[in-house]
């Protein structure tokens, strides 16, 4: 029994064998026969409606080409028109403050508050110094700021004619060094009166035509008034002042 038992297991072994042999055959030529398959395929693509292919593909790549350089050429001609445009815009700006400048040659006299006094009172108390500069404007054909300058001196505070000479458009054609007299005025906010202080342009480098942006600022010690004196005699009305800069 065991032997008839051992026999068929071995048959049975075999026929594994034989059966899976013929399996891994069948696998083999398949793949064989799949790779011929898309050899022909590929070949007669590439040989037949491959050439269509690249044909088409060419095509596109020309117009991408096409388009591309149409875009450039477009770019270019926007990029032209924008420069042109900003060189115009340029010299409407300069026409501008040429006519700004030019048109100021008559005006010599500016108006102004000067508020926040016991800022500045104890920036110069605490510093030395410190200064207030309206925004610059054109006087007299010249670009320039009119102000005031604050100094210490010892428990007091003086108040200096301050001016800043800027550098602009008319320079070259403007007298060289300045040597325009100017005054400040404080006028009293509710009496008829003021107190003034004249002062005259000696011949230093803050009075040279710029050179660069702006000059340092000048001020005129000699020519100042005591803060606390303006004060007590009723000139500083809600901490400030009622400045008149020009030039005489």
């Amino acid at each position: 029994m065991l032997q008839e038992l051992s026999g068929t297991i071995g048959n049975s072994h075999e026929a594994l064998k034989d059966f899976l042999y013929g399996t891994k055959r069948c696998v083999e030529e398949l793949k064989k026969d799949t790779a011929t398959t898309l050899r022909v395929d590929l070949k007669e693509i590439v040989c037949g409606e491959g050439s269509v292919l690249r044909d088409a593909m060419r095509r596109d790549l020309e117009n991408v080409k096409k388009a591309a350089s149409s875009n450039c050429a477009e770019t270019v001609a926007a990029i032209l028109e924008v420069k042109e445009c900003e060189n115009k815009a340029g010299s409407i700006v300069k026409n501008k403050e040429k006519i700004s400048a030019l048109s100021s040659i008559t005006l010599k006299r500016h108006e102004f508050s000067v508020e926040g006094l016991n800022t500045f009172k104890g920036r110069a108390l605490a510093n030395g110094f410190c200064a207030y500069e309206k925004k610059k404007v054109y006087t007299s054909g010249y670009l320039l700021s009119p102000g005031i300058y604050f100094k210490r001196d010892g428990q007091h505070v003086l108040m200096c004619p301050h001016i800043r000479l800027h550098k602009e458009i008319i320079d070259s054609v403007l007298q060289w060094p300045f040597e325009e007299t100017f005054r400040l005025t404080i006028k009293h906010p509710s009496q008829s009166k003021e107190c003034q202080r004249l002062v005259v342009v000696t011949n230093i480098k803050e009075y040279a035509r710029p050179d660069t942006e702006q000059n340092v600022g000048a001020y005129c010690t000699a020519r100042s008034l005591r803060l606390d004196e303006l004060e007590r005699e009723g000139y500083i009305a809600d901490d400030k002042l009622q400045v008149v800069w020009e030039l005489v």
